[in-house]
């Protein structure tokens, strides 16, 4: 496999896309929760960028981009000055991580229709 940075990998790991193919292959635990163990994350589908096709390198920089301003939003989260900002930057992370599944849809080739299926079956994700 070719070596990508650590921040494109979480955000396909962290993606929507990546959580419904698990929950097809994983064992579900009490209380809804999925194993991650490496049995069952060991052959998912990690994209392979080709260095030709602009397309691609475009999307890959820019989740490694979002991946990096999510991590910064969380360490705000994390410590927030008042609840008005803590609210700004919950909303923040959700637009952030809503860009980040739309492009790993994009990088993937899912369809729209493809896209839908995903988002229903996975819905919201929990709270950061």
């Amino acid at each position: 496999m070719p070596e990508y940075s650590k921040e494109y990998i979480l955000g396909l790991l962290n993606s929507k896309l990546l959580e419904w193919i698990i929950r097809q292959t994983a064992t579900q635990m009490r209380g809804g929760y999925y194993s991650f163990e490496s049995r069952f994350i060991r052959n998912l589908p990690i994209r392979t960028i080709e260095p030709y096709e602009v397309d691609d390198n475009g999307r890959h920089d820019e989740i490694v981009s979002l991946v990096n301003r999510m991590q910064q939003l969380n360490k705000r989260l994390a410590a927030p000055k008042n609840p008005n900002d803590q609210v700004q930057v919950e909303r923040e992370i959700e637009t952030t991580d809503g860009q980040i599944d739309q492009l790993v849809y994009e990088l993937y080739g899912l369809t729209e229709e493809e896209s839908k299926i995903v988002e229903a079956e996975i819905g919201p994700k929990p709270d950061q």
